[in-house]
């Protein structure tokens, strides 16, 4: 495995091509700052290899307590999903950040209200239908598109096109 450290607290934990490398950290830096997520937060990123789901974030006490977060994600699909997925992701940090979604150590907690025990929570996961109608995931899938539709339109994806054909030529062609 490589680590590439991106900015504070940050950790890009797999192998990727350099342009790639430089892709998805540029989108999480985007959307970290979209989110407004805290500067403080310790975010550990790799890639993942499922026919079950295309991320996850890892949740627990230490995360809310220590602002650790994992998030993985399957890069090895299009683009402009694993883009999405990523955004996904960092919706569900900003989530936990802002103290909508927690755990408690028997219990998912949403908006201060408890939502499922842990049991039901990982049964339902399981479950694509049951997962899709979860209120935070719900909020994630839908404002996963507008993240992603923001970073087409941004500064920093035309810089980095500017500055590497290859990813100029990805984004000119899809």
């Amino acid at each position: 495995m490589e680590y590439v450290k991106l900015k504070s607290g940050i950790t890009f934990k797999t192998k990727l091509k350099d342009f790639e490398k430089i892709l998805f950290k540029t989108a999480i830096e985007f959307y970290m700052d979209k989110l407004s997520i805290p500067k403080n937060v310790n975010l550990e990123v790799q890639s993942i290899k499922s026919k079950k789901y295309f991320g996850d974030l890892k949740l627990n006490k230490d995360t809310l307590k220590n602002n650790k977060f994992k998030v993985s994600f399957e890069s090895d699909v299009m683009y402009p999903i694993a883009l999405k997925v990523l955004a996904h992701e960092l919706i569900h940090i900003k989530q936990v950040s802002e103290k909508e979604l927690s755990v408690d150590g028997k219990n998912v907690i949403w908006k201060n209200k408890h939502f499922k025990t842990i049991p039901e929570f990982k049964k339902a996961n399981n479950s694509k239908t049951s997962h899709d109608k979860m209120p935070f995931e719900i909020e994630a899938n839908k404002n996963m598109d507008i993240l992603y539709n923001q970073f087409l339109k941004s500064k920093e994806l035309d810089s980095l096109k500017e500055s590497n054909q290859t990813i100029k030529f990805i984004f000119d062609n899809l």
